[in-house]
Formats: structure tokens, C-alpha cells, sequence
């Protein structure tokens, strides 16, 4: 994922909890959701656009 391990993410968890303050930490998860939902719809618009590419370029 991106060439960041499961190391990697668990730091970054552990320091968004240390500075980002507890009331603020459920909109942000909220809005992280959200954002990696939208890369999600393009990643995959982007292989089906890609996939669909090469069955036309195979067809010729």
C-alpha cells in the first residue's frame, strides 16, 4: 500500500492519538474514511478504463 508497511501505520496512529485532541479524532477518522472512499471510486474508474483499453486494443 504506497510502500508504507504495518509498522509505518501504526506509528502514525499512535501519534495522531497523542496530538490530535480526543473531541476532534471522530471527524477526522470520518473525513479519512471518506477521502479513501473517493481514491477507492478512482483507482477503480481508472483500471476499468485501463482494462476496457485493452480489450479494444486486443481486438484490432
Amino acid at each position: 500500500m504506497f510502500g508504507i508497511g504495518w509498522g509505518e501505520i501504526i506509528l502514525i496512529l499512535v501519534v495522531a492519538v497523542l496530538v490530535i485532541p480526543p473531541k476532534d479524532m471522530p471527524r477526522l477518522m470520518r473525513e479519512a474514511g471518506r477521502l479513501a472512499g473517493r481514491a477507492r471510486k478512482i483507482v477503480n474508474a481508472a483500471r476499468r478504463e485501463f482494462d476496457e483499453a485493452m480489450k479494444v486494443d486486443d481486438g484490432k
